[in-house]
C-alpha cells in the first residue's frame, strides 16, 4: 500500500522535472533563434551569454572571429570590452574607500598634486561624471588610428584635457567622460603604487578566477583572440586596427571572454569584492541615471538593471544585470565602432528571458517595391507624444528621423502597411483615412504601441 502511495508522487516529481527541462530547451532554442537571426541580418557578430540564478541559459558564438581564416566565434572567443572596463576600476575604487586609503569627498589635488582644477573636482564626481571635465576620446576617431596604435604616455593624456575649461561646476550637470576615469587609474597607482592592471589582476581577476582577461590586448598571443572589425558582411569586410591599452587605461583596456564576465555578474550577485554597503553605493542612481561605474534603470519591463556597455574601433560589448531575478546577459562583439552599441539585442534578450512576445531579425532590407513615387507617398512627419519622427526618401530607400535619436534609421516597407526598423527590429503599421491617405503611424515597440499622426 505503501509503494502505491508513492507511485503517484514519484510521477509528479519526474513530470516537474521534465516541463522544466522542457521550459529550458525552448529558452534556449528561443534565445540561439534570435541571435542567429541577428547574425544574419548583420546585426551581432560575437559570443553571447545568457544566465539565471547562476545556470548558464546559453554561451556560444555567432559569425566570424576571423575572416581571412574563416574561423568562427565560439564560448571562448576573447574580446575587447571597451567602456565596461569603468565597472573594474569603480569597484577598485571603492575597494580602497572600504581600506580607509581613499575618500569618496576628497579632492584629486590630494593624489595628483599638479593636476589643474584639482582642489574643485572629488573623487565621486569622477566616479558619477559630474566633474565637467573634457572628454578626451572626443580627439579619437577613426582616421587617428597612426597615433592610437602605438603606446602612449599618461602624461601625453592627460594634456589632452587638463587646461581645457571645465563645462560646468562639479557635481553640478552629468557628462559622461572618459578622462575622469583615467584620472582615477592614475590614483590608483599613487594610492597603491602599483600598476593599474596588476591592482585589477589582484583585486578582482584573481579572486573571482577571470584567468582569460587581461589588458595588452595588441599583444595577446591566444587562438581564442577575435579580430575587430568595422563590419562583416556577406561579401566583404573591413578590418580594424587594435588600439593600444595605454590609450583607454582604466577607461577602456580590459579584455575578456563572456565565461569571465560572468564570473563578475555573479560577484555582484553574491554581494562578493565589496560589502553591501559599497555594492549599494555603486548601484544608487545619480545625475544621468549613472551610479559609480555603471548605470542604474528600473524601465525595462518594469525591472531594475545594472547596466554598462563599451564602444570601440572594432569591437562593441554590452553588460546587463537584473538583480531582483538574478540574471545576467552579456555581449561581446568583434564589429562595430565608437558609435555602436547591443542594446536592441540585449532588450530583445531581456524579452525572450522574461517571457515578452518577440520576433527574429528580418535578414532582408529590400523593400517590397522599387516604385519610388509609392514609396514617397509614405514620407512625412509623424508627431507622437515622446517628440517626431520623420520618414524621407533618400538614396533609394526610406530612412527615418526623430527628435529623440538623431542618427537616421534604415527603414523597410515590407507591404503596403506594414514598415520595418532595420537597426532596431521594430515593426509599425501604416493606417490610412477613407479616402486611402496615410493619416497615422502605429509602432510596435516591445510590450506597447506607440501611435504616430501625420501633420
Amino acid at each position: 500500500m505503501t509503494k502505491l502511495l508513492f507511485l503517484p508522487i514519484l510521477f509528479l516529481i519526474n513530470m516537474n522535472l521534465l516541463a522544466q527541462h522542457s521550459d529550458s530547451d525552448s529558452m534556449l532554442q528561443k534565445i540561439d533563434g534570435f541571435l542567429s537571426s541577428a547574425n544574419a541580418a548583420g546585426k551581432f557578430n560575437g559570443t553571447a551569454i545568457i544566465a539565471q540564478k547562476g545556470k548558464v541559459l546559453l554561451n556560444k558564438g555567432y559569425g566570424y572571429k576571423d575572416v581571412s581564416f574563416h574561423s568562427m566565434n565560439d564560448s571562448n572567443s576573447i574580446y575587447q570590452i571597451g567602456s565596461i572596463t569603468k565597472s573594474f576600476t569603480a569597484v577598485i575604487v571603492l575597494k580602497l574607500v572600504e581600506q580607509g586609503k581613499l575618500g569618496l569627498q576628497n579632492k584629486i589635488s590630494k593624489y595628483i598634486p599638479d593636476h589643474p582644477k584639482g582642489d574643485k573636482i572629488s573623487i565621486q564626481n569622477l566616479l558619477n561624471h559630474t566633474s565637467g571635465i573634457y572628454n578626451y576620446t572626443n580627439d579619437i576617431d577613426d582616421n587617428d588610428t597612426a597615433i592610437v596604435c602605438y603606446p602612449i604616455s599618461k602624461k601625453r593624456v592627460v594634456e589632452v584635457f587638463e587646461n581645457k575649461p571645465l563645462a560646468f561646476r562639479p557635481g553640478k550637470y552629468f557628462q559622461y567622460s572618459n578622462s575622469g576615469y583615467f584620472l582615477l587609474g592614475m590614483i590608483i597607482e599613487n594610492i597603491t603604487g602599483m600598476p593599474y592592471q596588476s591592482v585589477v589582476k589582484q583585486m578582482i581577476f584573481s579572486p573571482l578566477q577571470m584567468g582569460h582577461s587581461g589588458f595588452d590586448f595588441k599583444n595577446l598571443k591566444s587562438d581564442n583572440k577575435t579580430q575587430g572589425y568595422a563590419w562583416i558582411n556577406i561579401d566583404s569586410s573591413k578590418a580594424s586596427y587594435i588600439i593600444d591599452s595605454t590609450v583607454y587605461f582604466s577607461a577602456g583596456s580590459i579584455y575578456s571572454t563572456t565565461r569571465d564576465m560572468l564570473q563578475f555578474a555573479k560577484a555582484i550577485s553574491s554581494n562578493n569584492l565589496l560589502s553591501n554597503e559599497s555594492w549599494k553605493k555603486a548601484f544608487t542612481p545619480g545625475k544621468g541615471g549613472y551610479g559609480y561605474g555603471f548605470w542604474i534603470a528600473n524601465t525595462m519591463f518594469g525591472k531594475r538593471y545594472i547596466t554598462h556597455s563599451g564602444g570601440m574601433l572594432g569591437y562593441i560589448s554590452d553588460f546587463a544585470y537584473f538583480p531582483d531575478d538574478d540574471i545576467s546577459i552579456i555581449l561581446l562583439s568583434n564589429t562595430g565602432n565608437y558609435s555602436s552599441n547591443l542594446s536592441s539585442i540585449s532588450l530583445w534578450l531581456s524579452a525572450i528571458v522574461y517571457h515578452i512576445p518577440y520576433y527574429n531579425w528580418k535578414a532582408s532590407s529590400e523593400n517590397f517595391t522599387s516604385d519610388s513615387e509609392i514609396l514617397h507617398s509614405y514620407t512625412g512627419t509623424y508627431s507622437h507624444r515622446g517628440g517626431k519622427l520623420v520618414i524621407v526618401f533618400q538614396n533609394g530607400r526610406l530612412i527615418s528621423k526623430n527628435t529623440q535619436n538623431p542618427v537616421p534609421e534604415k527603414l523597410t516597407l515590407l507591404n503596403e502597411t506594414q514598415l520595418y526598423f532595420n537597426d532596431y527590429n521594430i515593426s509599425a503599421d501604416f493606417k490610412k483615412d477613407r479616402n486611402g491617405k496615410i493619416e497615422k503611424l502605429i509602432i510596435h515597440q516591445i510590450g506597447k504601441d506607440i501611435e504616430c499622426r501625420k501633420e
